[in-house]
């Protein structure tokens, strides 16, 4: 069984906590938002979780600030 890494993720607080791995330094963009085409970069991440090699996360859009899959 392969770990999973959960980031969380507070705007205003402007704090990250993460439990195992390491926090990207750079910005790296994770995709697109599904329901209104804004990018997603890292800064976005709520959750972040996978299993074996596949790394899935739940963002934030900065244009709707829905939660979403930029993967989706």
């Amino acid at each position: 069984m392969t770990p999973t890494t959960t980031i969380v993720h507070h705007e205003s607080a402007a704090r990250r906590v993460r439990a195992g791995g390491s926090i990207p330094s750079q910005n790296p963009q994770l995709g697109v938002c599904p329901r209104c085409g804004d990018q997603i970069h890292h800064r976005h991440v709520l959750v972040e979780y996978g299993t074996g090699d596949d790394v899935r996360c739940w963002t934030e859009c900065p244009g709707c600030g829905g939660v979403v899959d930029p993967n989706a």
